[in-house]
């Protein structure tokens, strides 16, 4: 097995009824850099009914190194990148309305993308463009 098996883990969990003061916060245990990107949380509630409004996936591309932290604030903000006594934090902000995880109770799952699939016409025509870009460059 190689590496880049996704490591990250919820340490934390603060279900409020305000939107300020409700986080996940979850680290990267593994000993690699991770993308957040396609990471999911979701809660038992939104397995069961279907609602992913009670779930997020994360569209940063943020590379977290081992050991990182990553907050996820339910309310509204601006990501940003922080460092304290434990290390380095990356804030994100799910700029919710509502409260997320305190209307469920159970679980909250930290589900992670194991394959990628890009079509490979679209991948080759990328490449095609870079290769012309490089051409057009050197005449």
């Amino acid at each position: 097995m190689g590496g880049g098996r996704y490591m990250f883990r919820i340490v934390q969990v603060n279900r409020s009824e305000s939107t300020c003061s409700e986080f996940v916060l979850i680290q990267n245990q593994g000993n690699m850099r991770q993308a957040l990107r396609g990471l999911t949380l979701m809660s038992d509630c939104a397995i069961e009914t279907g609602d992913l409004g009670l779930a997020h996936v994360f569209t940063e591309n943020e590379q977290v190194p081992p050991g990182a932290f990553v907050l996820l604030h339910t309310g509204c903000g601006t990501a940003s990148i922080t460092r304290c006594k434990d290390g380095i934090i990356y804030r994100t902000y799910m700029n919710r309305p509502d409260c997320v995880w305190s209307p469920c109770p159970g679980a909250i799952h930290v589900m992670a993308p194991h394959h990628t699939y890009v079509d490979r016409r679209q991948a080759r025509s990328n490449f095609q463009a870079v290769e012309d870009l490089a051409f057009a460059s050197a005449c």
